[in-house]
């Protein structure tokens, strides 16, 4: 005789829920869905503008189309661009003001460098260059312009008006070199000061510093000859200038051979 076992009963199903809590639930889900979507169309959509303005950025239509070059005398277009090493087709962005302005201040003519960018494709390089006070010969026999601090600027070709020749102060190697020492400075000081103080029809030729220290001057005067100027050692420079005018101020120079105010307060004249 064969005996069936009855089936264990069924566990109790889950309490049936209620309608509000179903719904809250399915609301809360539709939330997050609705969030994330949100957050991926966030970045996609900073995605494609950094995208856009890269492209943008690095494309042709806001490369550097146009370099121009403002204040310049002495110096060419071509030499600041150069230094510069700013190129055209470059992309703007790329164009470190800054670095650029550094550059060009390396040129010696250059004092001081401004660099701007005008979108969407023009760099400006302001320059503000040095003046030449004086010329100098070089080791290499070539005269070169220097600035009142005795930076030796290029080639006395370069000069648009005359300046004094300067001597026994140092030979430069190159432009770019600085005249230092005792020796330039006194000199520099009288190109500095001396032409501005020179009569009209006058004009300061050479400065000199000699082996015993004293500094002398070569004045050329009206008639094509030329005059001595003594000014002794580097002491009092600015009252020996004030003598020197105002001695020569109320002479006729025709003649004159020496010019002497290495005693300011007694300046004293030789015609012959």
């Amino acid at each position: 005789m064969t005996t069936t076992t009855p089936a264990p009963p069924a566990p109790p199903g889950p309490p049936p829920l209620d309608p509000r809590l179903r719904a809250r639930r399915i609301e809360v889900r539709r939330a997050e869905a609705r969030k994330r979507l949100h957050r991926l169309v966030a970045v996609l959509v900073v995605v494609g503008v950094l995208m856009i303005g890269g492209s943008l950025f690095v494309s042709p239509v806001l490369d550097v189309d146009h370099i121009e070059v403002i204040g310049t005398d002495h110096l060419s277009v071509e030499d600041v661009v150069a230094a510069s090493g700013v190129e055209f087709g470059q992309p703007m962005v790329a164009v470190d003001r800054g670095n650029v302005a550094r550059l060009v201040e390396e040129v010696p003519w250059v004092r001081q460098a401004k660099v701007t960018r005008t979108w969407p494709g023009t760099v400006t390089i302001e320059v503000r260059e040095r003046t030449a006070v004086a010329s100098v010969v070089g080791i290499d026999d070539q005269q070169y312009l220097v600035d009142r601090a005795g930076r030796v600027l290029g080639s006395d070709a370069m000069s648009t008006t005359p300046v004094p020749t300067l001597y026994g102060v140092g030979t430069p190697s190159e432009a770019g070199t600085v005249l230092s020492g005792e020796a330039a400075s006194g000199a520099l000081t009288l190109a500095v000061t001396l032409p501005a103080a020179t009569p009209s029809g006058m004009g300061v030729f050479a400065i000199e510093r000699l082996d015993t220290g004293r500094l002398t001057g070569t004045l050329a005067l009206p008639d094509g000859s030329l005059a001595t100027v003594l000014f002794g050692a580097d002491a009092d420079l600015e009252a020996k200038v004030v003598a020197f005018s105002t001695v020569l101020g109320s002479v006729d120079p025709t003649g004159l051979a020496v010019v002497d105010v290495s005693v300011p307060s007694a300046p004293s004249l030789t015609f012959g």
